[in-house]
């Protein structure tokens, strides 16, 4: 929530002309549904035939309107013609692909001249933990290797926030043990980089991504909202 939420934020308050946006790595489409909200019109794409599908279901109504599309498509090797978004999201996964900085570059391709791209990403080497093994990361970031590798890429005037400080920090441990326990069950780590990174984006970890319904009177935007203040302040 907080992630999503820092999103939002910064296209609220930096971005507020944005009408059209494309999310990189849509996964299951959560993200895209968020900005679809706000509202803005969009494409996802996502290399996993799963993800898109799930997606597709998802928001098969904005896809009717005509305003969402969603596309199984590998930005790295495969070329793509959509152009001049104002805004382009890649929410957690540069941290899968090998050559980082050559994403970076196929990603801006599709922002119009003077558009913005918002990615995130995992923080610090040292929080590495079974979690990232079990979904096909490559690494972490650090705020100066971050800061390069987007600049590398081509990309200008570039700021780096922290999100979800200190709500993650204190929940680390739990969060490990949790992830522990669902992929033990799943036994994930017989899958390949490439199978782990795809579902990445749609596993629901039963207590991290996925809550029984009476959770959600405790835990939804309105009650987390001093909590968003919070992890968002930073920004």
């Amino acid at each position: 929530m907080c992630n999503h939420r820092a999103f939002l934020d910064i296209i609220t308050k930096v971005i507020p002309t944005a009408k059209t946006f494309i999310d990189i790595g849509c996964g299951g489409g959560d993200l895209s549904r968020e900005l679809l909200m706000m509202p803005l019109d969009g494409v996802g794409i996502d290399f996993s035939p799963l993800a898109i599908e799930i997606t597709k279901r998802k928001l098969h109504t904005e896809i009717e309107e005509n305003r969402y599309q969603a596309y199984i498509k590998d930005i790295v090797t495969e070329d793509i013609t959509l152009c001049n978004f104002d805004v382009g999201v890649c929410n957690m996964v540069m941290e899968h692909v090998l050559d980082d900085v050559a994403f970076t570059k196929e990603c801006i391709k599709f922002i119009k001249p003077g558009g913005y791209f918002l990615f995130a990403v995992p923080a610090k080497m040292s929080l590495w933990s079974k979690e990232d093994e079990s979904v096909g990361h490559l690494r972490r970031y650090e705020r100066n290797t971050l800061k390069q590798t987007l600049s590398d890429g081509g990309l200008q005037n570039v700021q780096i926030y922290s999100v979800a400080v200190p709500i993650s920090n204190i929940l680390f441990g739990l969060n490990k043990w949790v992830v522990k326990r669902f992929e033990k069950k799943a036994e994930r780590s017989r899958l390949s980089q490439k199978e782990q990174t795809q579902y990445s984006g749609i596993s629901d970890i039963p207590w991290k991504t996925a809550f029984p319904r009476w959770v959600k009177i405790f835990i939804n935007r309105y009650t987390m909202h001093p909590r968003f203040y919070v992890a968002t302040s930073v920004l």
